[in-house]
C-alpha cells in the first residue's frame, strides 16, 4: 500500500490480452476494498492472465496502475486418455488438448508405479519395444509455467498377443492327434484355442481346446477322433483384453486306420 492509510481503496483488474480489449475487475472500488491482498476465483485452467492494481484517494483521484503481473493458472485435468492403435510391441496413446491454452508439455507416468516415462509437446505418445500380451497402464498430466496439473486416472490396456506359428502334428493314432506350436514369445499366461474340422472349416468345426477354461500350454492332445479320417487343425491366441490373433497354419492329417473287423473264410 506504499504507506497509504488503511482506509485507502484498491481496484484489481485482469485481462487475457494484455488489457488491449479484454479485461474485467474482480476487485472494484465499489464496494470499497481496502485490503492489499485478493483472491481471484472463477478463472479458466491453463490460461494466461494479466493482473494490475491501482488505488484512489478520498476525493476519487486515481493513481497509476502498479506493474502488470502475468501468470498462467495451473492446467486442468487431461481428458480422453485412450489408445488409438495397439500392436504386439507398441501402443499409441492419445488424449484431448483440454487442459488449457497455456499448456507447454505433457508428462506421462506408468500407472502401476507412478514412474515418469516420457514428456511430450503434443497430446499423444508412442510406446515402442513392448512385450506382447502385456498390460501397460498410463497416467498423464499437463504442465505450464505455473506448474503441473492433476494426473488422469490410470488407463491400462494389453498389447496384442503374437499369433502362434509352426503348428504341427507330433504323433497320430487311430483316435487321437498330438499337436504342438510356437507361442512366438507370448508370456506364459497367454491362452490358446485349438479347433478342428473335417471339411476345411467350411461348416464342420469343433473346439477340443477352448479359451474357457483357459489353456496356456503350447501343445494339445485331440482325442475321441474317428479312425482313418482326415482332420484339419488350427490354433490361435488372444490377449488379456480378449483381442484374438490370426490362426496359425492349418495342419491336415488323417488318423490311423482302425482295426480290420470280420476276418473269416468264405470258402474252404
Amino acid at each position: 500500500g506504499q504507506g497509504n492509510p488503511l482506509t485507502t481503496a484498491y481496484e484489481l483488474s485482469l485481462s487475457t490480452d494484455g488489457f488491449a480489449t479484454i479485461f474485467s475487475t474482480p476487485v472494484p472500488f465499489v464496494p470499497s476494498s481496502t485490503a492489499t491482498t485478493a483472491v481471484v476465483s472463477g478463472l479458466s485452467s491453463g490460461t494466461t492472465y494479466q493482473f494490475r492494481v491501482r488505488s484512489r484517494n478520498g476525493d476519487g483521484v486515481l493513481t497509476a496502475y502498479a506493474n502488470v503481473v502475468t501468470t498462467p493458472t495451473l492446467p486442468g485435468a487431461v481428458l480422453g486418455l485412450s489408445t488409438s492403435a495397439v500392436a504386439e510391441t507398441s501402443l499409441q496413446w492419445t488424449w484431448a488438448a483440454s487442459a488449457g491454452p497455456a499448456v507447454s508439455l505433457y508428462r506421462a507416468y506408468r500407472a502401476a508405479t507412478g514412474a515418469l516415462i516420457a514428456e511430450t509437446l503434443v497430446p499423444s505418445l508412442s510406446e515402442l519395444g513392448l512385450s506382447s500380451n502385456t498390460a501397460y497402464g498410463l497416467m498423464v498430466s499437463a504442465v505450464d509455467a505455473s506448474g503441473e496439473g492433476a494426473l488422469t486416472s490410470g488407463v491400462t490396456v494389453y498389447t496384442l498377443a503374437a499369433a502362434p506359428t509352426g503348428l504341427a502334428a507330433a504323433s497320430v493314432s487311430s483316435t487321437a492327434v498330438s499337436l504342438n506350436w510356437s507361442g512366438q514369445g507370448n508370456p506364459g499366461t497367454t491362452p490358446y484355442e485349438l479347433s478342428l474340422s473335417t471339411d476345411d472349416f467350411a461348416t464342420v468345426v469343433s473346439t477340443p481346446v477352448p479359451f474357457v477354461p483357459p489353456s496356456t500350454a503350447v501343445s494339445a492332445l485331440a482325442t475321441g477322433l474317428g479312425s482313418g479320417t482326415t482332420y484339419q487343425f488350427r490354433v490361435r491366441s488372444r490377449n488379456g483384453d480378449g483381442v484374438l490373433t490370426a490362426y496359425a497354419n492349418i495342419v491336415t492329417t488323417p488318423t490311423l486306420p482302425g482295426a480290420v473287423l470280420g476276418l473269416s473264410t468264405s470258402a474252404v
